[in-house]
């Protein structure tokens, strides 16, 4: 008629609990060093260490645009403070609630 499905547990399928032990130790193992190549410079990919230092008509180019983003960031006025409708109805913060042990006196 149909066939039956088994289940199998994976300590059945490996054996025992040291077999399924011994199989994870070495696929850990096997990833580790994938994971370090990883992190490991590449040929051909430079991070800036050989860069030179920039020249005087790049730093007084770099002097130019701090002083105008200075300057422009002054000319942004102050923030207005946000109308708040409900502020007289609520009690001032750090005041003394009606359930605090003064309340009750």
């Amino acid at each position: 008629m149909g066939s039956r499905v088994q289940t199998v547990s994976r300590l059945e399928a490996f054996g025992s609990r040291r077999s399924f032990v011994l199989a994870a130790g070495a696929a850990a193992l096997v990833l580790l060093p994938a994971s370090a190549m990883a992190q490991l410079l590449m040929p051909g990919v430079h991070l800036g260490g050989d860069k030179e230092p920039p020249s005087a008509d790049e730093l007084a180019r770099r002097r130019a645009l701090d002083k105008a983003y200075k300057s422009a960031t002054e000319k942004i006025p102050e923030k207005k403070p946000v109308a708040d409708p409900w502020g007289n109805v609520r009690s001032a913060p750090g005041g003394s609630a009606s359930g605090t042990a003064e309340g009750k006196q």
